[in-house]
């Protein structure tokens, strides 16, 4: 084997496209695909971002932070709430 060069098992022709693996090590072939896909629908914004939550908020003008009430810019997720830096537990 050439330096530099990967080993790939099996017969690969050097003319092998992309397409020809597309479907390697699924066991549902598109022409046999049931239709019952459980994977999310990641083009969905909806989908995509449900049980993501951010870690922290910047708000311009200022918000609420959720513990001791203050006005602030920035906030942290501590538990189900955003509060401010200094009611943060690290």
């Amino acid at each position: 084997m050439a330096k530099g060069t990967a080993f790939v098992p099996g017969d690969v022709s050097d003319d092998a496209t992309l397409d020809e693996f597309a479907d390697a090590g699924t066991e549902d072939s598109p022409e046999t695909d049931s239709g019952d896909d459980e994977r999310p629908d990641r083009t969905d914004p909806e989908r995509r971002a449900a049980g993501i939550r951010s870690t922290f908020a910047w708000s311009p003008s200022g918000a609420v932070c959720a513990r001791c009430e203050a006005t602030v810019e920035n906030r942290w997720r501590d538990e189900e709430r955003m509060v401010c830096p200094e009611c943060v537990e690290w």
